[in-house]
């Protein structure tokens, strides 16, 4: 959290909304102590602070907070911060909370815990700033508003594990992903889909045969959609992560 308070020591203003992506109880701790420390706002006893976790952030959620950030500070010309913890949160949730991230009530700040900053769609992110693993941030920060650009942060898999994946045969390709089945970790399936596009881009890229063209481009089309079902309200992991085993073909160079 070091260069958020460095940023805030030269500016002293905050953006309105923030993803901090890793891991969350350690983030949510180093969180609290920069509100209270650098900016100087209480986290205890506070009506203008808000905090809750979620496995999953929905709908329903999301109008809640809504309607909580429409009013106003109760100390007249304070902040309201909302902390928010989930591990993943569905399309129509980040549809909803758009503007409010856009433009929210004057003095609310927004800090979305999460795994991984790939959960959000496109749009999203393009509102918020983005503090990686990290912790370096880009993005311009200021009362005004801005939008934050994205640092890539696949810190869910190892390196290589895209790589064995594509080496690998459907059977053994499915025990990789007994652990992220098991526990039916959409985020971190999203950031492997990421991962296997970019691999997939760069490998054939450099050797791209017209024939071929219409048979890879379908690969990637797959890709796509199913990262798209990822964000509806309750996928099936497992049904994802066996059809992408089953449509990419092995790639051992």
């Amino acid at each position: 959290m070091e260069d958020l308070a460095q940023v805030y020591k030269k500016t002293s203003s905050l953006h309105h909304a923030y993803v901090i992506e890793g891991n969350q109880k350690k983030d949510f701790a180093g969180l609290l102590s920069f509100l209270e420390k650098s900016v100087g706002f209480k986290t205890h006893g506070n009506l203008d602070f808000y905090h809750e976790s979620f496995d999953s952030f929905g709908i329903d959620e999301a109008r809640r907070i809504k309607e909580m950030q429409q009013k106003k500070p109760f100390t007249e010309g304070g902040k309201k911060v909302f902390i928010l913890s989930f591990n993943f949160i569905t399309r129509e949730a980040q549809n909803s909370l758009l503007k409010v991230f856009e433009e929210p009530t004057s003095g609310t700040h927004f800090f979305l815990l999460v795994p991984s900053a790939e959960i959000f769609l496109p749009t999203v992110r393009s509102r918020v700033v983005i503090l990686s693993q990290k912790y370096s941030v880009e993005g311009r920060h200021g009362s005004d508003g801005g939008s934050g650009s994205r640092e890539i942060a696949y810190g869910n898999f190892p390196a290589d594990f895209c790589k064995n994946f594509l080496k690998s045969s459907p059977k053994v390709r499915l025990e990789m992903f007994a652990e992220i089945i098991e526990e039916k970790d959409k985020a971190r399936v999203i950031s492997f889909l990421n991962n296997l596009e970019s691999l997939l881009f760069q490998k054939w890229n450099k050797n791209l045969s017209v024939e071929k063209t219409t048979d890879k481009a379908e690969i990637f089309k797959q890709i796509i959609t199913c990262r798209n079902y990822l964000h509806d309200r309750a996928p099936s992991v497992k049904m994802i992560l066996e059809h992408i085993t089953l449509v990419t073909p092995v790639v051992i160079s």
